[in-house]
């Protein structure tokens, strides 16, 4: 199977939010950060760079912002999005997540299929297209024995999955993966300072060719922090072999970008969990909801008519403290009034909206 593929498809499943009260950090299902409308803006290094991993263990600090990737290097994005509609989704009728990368570098682009709920996260597939198509060129099936993460995780956290990659339903690739938390602490970089987890992973790959098997080893590291998920990764060479590799690929988070819904516009922590009042109301046909959460959670924004029947349902995601807005279009609704109903933990409110055409 081509490397290449596996690397964007394989190494996207630790991107995740981090609870930190000193030295109680962990992460849990509602943490993670792989939410439809997100784009993630990064960079990654190309050639292997020099690196220095750090120590394991508790209460650390690793310091990347003088790592400075210049020459060789490219800035991507990872959009997440729903698979409804992606080239080759009907393969993958579990998942709930689709991640794929746009990177003028390469001549394709790679559809990764997961599925995420509050016990655990697995890898389904991939597909991947060349430049100025929109099916699927192939698709590669995976099957997941053990959890590729199962949540809660925190620090000395440690498992294994193995991950069967299948063409037509021949199996191709075999990967055995061992991951363990094995330190915590905090991370600084492009986006400033954060508590962290930072997970070991130490891949096997057993690749069937003409000639027989071909077997790889890989070890990599993943710094994962609050509301930023995935804020650092370092990669070793090909059958690399120990554990304190000083020479490997860098890849770091530069942005994030939601789409259809703004990210928070507060410094401060709101204090109360609430929804405001939309602005224009009344409207023709644009107008904006505004809401705040005091902590995270799951939040439901739907519109009804005056019938009680839902005619647009706008978020149904897990959010960080903080503020945000989500924009609501009525073109193709007709006047009248509407409701919009803001469900966030227990609290749960209704605004009243005039659509006047």
């Amino acid at each position: 199977m081509n490397r290449l593929f596996k690397i964007f498809f394989i190494f996207i499943f630790v991107l995740a939010g981090v609870n930190a009260v000193n030295a109680q950090i962990e992460v849990v299902s509602s943490d993670y950060r792989y939410e439809p409308g997100n784009d993630l803006s990064k960079q990654r290094s190309i050639e292997n760079i020099e690196v220095d991993l750090g120590e394991s263990g508790a209460d650390q600090h690793w310091d990347f912002s003088g790592i400075e990737l210049e020459g060789d290097y490219s800035n991507y994005i990872e959009h997440i999005g729903d698979p409804d509609g992606k080239p080759g989704a009907d393969s993958f009728a579990t998942a709930n997540i689709c991640v794929w990368e746009e990177n003028e570098a390469s001549p394709y682009t790679v559809y990764a299929y997961m599925n995420v709920n509050e016990d655990h996260f697995n890898h389904l597939g991939m597909t991947y297209t060349m430049s100025g198509s929109d099916s699927a060129a192939m698709i590669f099936q995976v099957e997941t024995i053990g959890n590729a993460l199962s949540f809660p995780i925190a620090f000395n956290d440690e498992w294994e999955y193995v991950l069967n990659f299948s063409d037509d339903e021949d199996w191709i690739d075999r990967d055995s993966v061992h991951c363990i938390v094995d330190a915590w602490g905090t991370i600084t970089d492009l986006a400033g300072t954060f508590n962290c987890l930072r997970v070991q992973r130490y891949t096997r790959e057993f690749e069937q060719h003409e000639e027989g098997m071909e077997t790889d080893t890989n070890y990599e590291y993943f710094w994962v922090v609050p509301d930023f998920g995935e804020i650092v990764r370092i990669t070793g060479q090909k059958n690399e072999e120990e554990p304190d590799f000083t020479s490997g690929s860098f890849t770091r988070l530069t942005g994030v970008e939601m789409t259809g819904i703004s990210s928070r516009t507060e410094t401060e922590i709101p204090v109360l969990t609430c929804l405001e009042p939309a602005y224009p109301n009344p409207f023709n046909p644009n107008t904006t909801l505004r809401f705040k959460m005091a902590q995270r959670g799951m939040v439901t924004i739907d519109i009804y008519d005056i019938s009680g029947r839902i005619v647009a349902s706008l978020l149904n995601s897990s959010y960080s403290p903080g503020s945000y807005s989500v924009d609501f279009n009525g073109v193709n609704l007709g006047s009248g009034v509407y409701f919009a109903k803001f469900s966030a933990g227990n609290t749960t409110e209704t605004q009243r909206l005039l659509l006047t055409k």
